[in-house]
């Protein structure tokens, strides 16, 4: 029996099963992880462009300071060997079983598969993952995919086995062809259905987690696989790459990062620290201060006053882990029961700020902070 797995990990995983269960068989698992639910699809397995595809989760372009041309040669020689062995194996007649899930590299997977093998004589059957795993009767584990799924427990599920007709294996084959026919640029598994989707199909679910301060990219990251859609994190790195080269997201740090999640990114439309100041605004952003967020309330000003810290940013973000101080209760309270006083004149930290300015400055610029503040309470 020929075990076809489709990502690296779950492959990884039955070739242990397997080698504890009979030693001498782990060499019956095919790995096939040329992921197939991204990119252009009409050429073969081995093609130059699902090459340039698979290889781009090694690219110097995501990982920083490593050298990666080695890695992407060893794995490039490691699939082209995979692909061999599973032609081998078909023309010898072996019997094939595939494990998939609902993961869209997965069913892609299958129907690929499933179109190399609709003239060959070999059986054929699947194993697919179930929506949860009853462990107990207080606990349900639920696997996104089959590398998930440890290696002690992974063969337990082929109790689940199902053999495929040649029916059935001709009927994923031709889902297959007509998915290469319209060679989007992603597959996705849409109420159960493996179809076609532009490239900016995960974007909102990115766009979702952007926050009004500045945030790592990881963050963005998080939020996407909250959906559970079973896709790479490199999707959702490229989705957060459209929305900085579509001018939504602007990237404020990429220094001494080892990946692009680590990337500090904010809104485009401004940089307004928790007091309402725009930093962007401001002479002496990026010259001699790197902004509220970034030096964490130790702007460049902090010199002349002999303080640590901004006292705003410290009694509104480090003390009471607000957002900005528009979340203040004492906002709250005089927005409540004073409506005509600026809640911010009565806050002895904004009434000390900016000794040097007029108080016709320090109105104008409490006036522009309330704007800004008024606006993150809304967003």
């Amino acid at each position: 029996m020929i075990e076809i797995l489709f990502g690296e990990s779950e492959a990884g995983g039955v070739t242990i099963a397997r080698a504890m269960q009979k030693p001498g068989s782990a060499d019956q698992v095919v790995e096939l992880s040329f992921d197939l639910d991204v990119g252009d699809i009409s050429g073969s397995l081995l093609s130059e462009a699902r090459k340039s595809q698979c290889l781009k989760k090694y690219s110097l372009g995501r990982w920083r300071d490593c050298d990666t041309v080695e890695q992407q040669k060893q794995k490039w020689n490691s699939l082209q060997k995979q692909v061999s062995r599973f032609k081998a194996y078909a023309a010898e007649g072996e019997a094939m079983r595939i494990w998939y899930s609902d993961a869209p590299y997965a069913v892609c997977g299958l129907y690929q598969v499933c179109s190399m093998l609709k003239d060959c004589d070999c059986p054929v059957s699947v194993v697919k993952l179930p929506e949860y795993q009853l462990k107990n009767e207080k606990t349900i584990v639920v696997h996104q995919s089959w590398g998930e799924v440890g290696h002690m427990d992974i063969l337990d599920f082929t109790k689940d086995e199902k053999p495929l007709s040649r029916m059935e294996v001709r009927y994923y084959a031709d889902l297959w062809e007509e998915l290469v026919k319209e060679n989007a640029p992603l597959r996705a598994v849409v109420n159960g259905r493996l179809v076609s989707v532009p490239a900016d199909f995960y974007d909102f679910m990115v766009e979702g987690g952007i926050e009004e301060r500045p945030f790592k990219e990881c963050k963005l990251i998080g939020h996407a696989l909250d959906y559970q859609m079973g896709v790479s994190d490199d999707l959702f790195l490229e989705s957060a790459q459209r929305l900085i080269d579509d001018g939504r997201l602007v990237v404020v740090d990429d220094e001494d990062i080892e990946w692009d999640g680590e990337r500090l990114l904010r809104r485009a439309e401004d940089m307004v620290s928790c007091c309402g100041l725009d930093c962007l605004e401001c002479e002496a952003y990026d010259k001699t201060c790197r902004g509220c967020d970034r030096t964490e309330g130790k702007p460049f000003w902090l010199k002349g006053t002999g303080d640590k810290t901004c006292r705003i940013y410290h009694c509104c973000v480090e003390r009471k882990s607000f957002r900005h101080c528009g979340e203040c209760v004492l906002h709250k309270y005089i927005k409540t029961e004073h409506p005509e006083k600026p809640f911010m004149a009565s806050c002895d930290r904004y009434a000390r700020s900016g000794p040097e300015m007029s108080e016709e400055e320090k109105e104008q610029r409490l006036a522009k902070q309330l704007t800004h503040l008024e606006k993150l309470l809304h967003q």
